[in-house]
């Protein structure tokens, strides 16, 4: 039988099962990570990326940043409101020599729900201070980036000014990108104007969960 046809929780068991039988099952282990996090299970949907970053490191010790393993396990520290451990893997990233503002801004949130302010606000400053290299021309950013700053001021800032700015640049940067396109959708609608939003949604569709919400 397919296994996901399973309840949840036993089809969480038995990709658990599957990993300790093979330790190396790292697409059983990622699974397993995005099942427990989509339950509400953190502490294990932490461990289960944890896991990740750890297996992949092993094979993969000269591989590139794994983004898809990070970023999901800062978001659940952030939801065990875990500072201590969002510092500490936030510090890992940045000793990839990666400024990465989802992490970033998402150590934030963290820090600000433990009342570490001054913390916080640290964060978020070297956030904005790095965008605004960007925008001068200082820097040079990712199509990634551009869009990772258009996310951080649509959902962590809520600056529809700053929000249109960055998600106009990501759009031209790459206008083939759903997720540019989704972003700029969801701006024009927060600033008002409906009309130019329309067409980009005709054209991407509601797949993503921005171009729904826009």
């Amino acid at each position: 039988a397919d296994n996901k046809s399973l309840p949840p929780l036993t089809y969480l068991q038995s990709l658990r099962l599957a990993v300790r039988v093979n330790p190396m099952d790292l697409e059983s282990a990622y699974q397993f990570a995005r099942l427990a996090e989509s339950l509400g299970v953190y502490s294990a949907a932490a461990a289960g990326y944890r896991y990740c970053i750890q297996l992949n490191n092993y094979v993969n010790p000269s591989g590139a940043f794994p983004a898809e393993y990070y970023r999901p396990l800062a978001l659940n520290l952030m939801n065990m409101k875990d500072y201590r451990q969002s510092r500490t893997v936030l510090e890992q990233v940045r000793s990839f020599g990666i400024f990465d503002v989802m992490m970033e801004a998402l150590t934030a949130v963290s820090a600000k729900q433990n009342g570490a302010d001054d913390e916080s606000r640290t964060i978020f400053d070297s956030i904005k201070s790095n965008g605004n290299k960007i925008l001068a021309g200082q820097l040079q950013a990712k199509d990634f980036q551009l869009q990772d700053y258009a996310w951080f001021y649509a959902f962590v800032q809520d600056s529809n000014e700053d929000m249109l700015t960055w998600a106009t640049k990501a759009y031209d940067a790459d206008n083939n990108s759903v997720t540019a396109a989704a972003f700029l959708a969801y701006a024009l609608v927060k600033n008002g104007q409906i009309d130019l939003a329309k067409p980009v949604l005709s054209k991407i569709g509601t797949a993503t969960q921005t171009a729904a919400i826009a």
